[in-house]
């Protein structure tokens, strides 16, 4: 999906590796205690493009026309489109992506998840 990316990858791609942990820090389970914020860990999706398009006007579901998304052939992928008031009329399109749909992976969630131990994360459980 990379290589397919509009936009070269020496601008982005080394924000985050796959297989490490995220470089950034989240709030904690008792960070309204305590104010601790802990290491994200392993992402659950990778910053697989980045695109820099001009469009004439605003596009919904601009996805569908680029190339990086379009034939990238991944089952699931998240897309955020930054649009770029202006002549011209520019979006910035970052494509988070997974190899494996989460309903193939997110199972058996928890029917009690504050009360009983699980696997789960936070993040699992808005994508269910």
């Amino acid at each position: 999906m990379k290589q397919l990316a509009t936009l070269e990858s020496r601008f982005w791609g080394e924000i985050h590796a796959p297989g490490t942990d995220a470089p950034f820090v989240v709030r904690g389970p008792t960070y309204l205690k305590d104010k601790k914020k802990i290491p994200a860990g392993l992402t659950q999706f990778v910053f697989a493009a980045m695109d820099l398009i001009e469009v004439p006007h605003v596009v919904q579901h601009v996805a569908r026309f680029l190339p990086s998304i379009r034939d990238s052939g991944l089952p699931f992928a998240i897309i955020i489109n930054l649009i770029i008031p202006g002549n011209p009329l520019l979006g910035v399109v970052a494509t988070f992506a997974t190899e494996q749909h989460p309903n193939q992976i997110l199972v058996n969630p928890p029917s009690r998840p504050m009360e009983e131990e699980h696997d789960w994360q936070p993040f699992d459980f808005v994508l269910h």
